[in-house]
């Protein structure tokens, strides 16, 4: 298991994220698409032309791309574009958030899914919006059951529904990246915290990864 902060949220460049991973001794990023520009493919370090620069990089640091995320509200191009893209960073994982029902979530799963698994990178789905709830995300993995088909799981959101361990059954070997922090619920709305300053079953969930 690797630890890893996305950059989505945070006013950073990739060199500045990149040291402050490093100084915090995490080993990778997850890659907000729509933070770093990366749909422009214009500029640096994700333009074509330094991509290979970007990798080595990486390499050097000891860090790794764990994930590419699309954001919320992404298009089929922009999709299509971050599997080439991971594919060529050598990044396992593209990140899908996923706001609409299991019927519509797989009319836009369906066109991409042959083109991940040829470019060998996994689509993940969250656990979150619809798909908080993990009995309904594990029904649209199973109606793919595809290896390059699985789900984050995100901890504060899924936390709202389900225990860890009702969770785990739910998505089993679907679990393929975690986004965790500690939360407060209250009223069904989830406020997210720092770790140590919620109320989450933290101890169960580590035990249940």
């Amino acid at each position: 298991m690797k630890l890893s902060f996305s950059t989505g949220g945070w006013p950073f460049s990739l060199d500045e994220s990149m040291n402050l991973a490093r100084a915090m001794k995490y080993e990778g990023l997850e890659i907000s698409a729509k933070s770093l520009g990366i749909f422009e493919r214009s500029g640096a370090p994700f333009s074509p032309a330094r991509l290979h620069e970007t990798v080595r990089t990486f390499n050097e640091a000891n860090l790794s791309i764990a994930a590419l995320n699309a954001g919320e509200k992404w298009t089929e191009d922009e999709a299509l574009s971050l599997i080439a893209l991971a594919h060529d960073l050598r990044c396992p994982f593209v990140v899908l958030p996923l706001a609409v029902p299991v019927m519509d979530a797989e009319a836009a799963l369906a066109p991409l899914l042959p083109i991940a698994e040829r470019a060998g990178v996994a689509l993940l789905i969250p656990s979150a919006g619809p798909y908080a709830d993990t009995g309904v995300l594990k029904t649209l993995l199973d109606n793919f059951a595809s290896d390059y088909l699985g789900a984050v799981w995100n901890v504060p959101r899924a936390a709202a529904k389900k225990t860890p361990e009702q969770i785990v059954t739910d998505l089993g070997a679907y679990i393929r990246h975690v986004y965790l922090c500690d939360a407060v619920i209250e009223n069904g709305e989830v406020q997210e915290k720092l770790l140590g300053e919620g109320d989450l079953p933290l101890k169960d969930v580590f035990s249940a990864l």
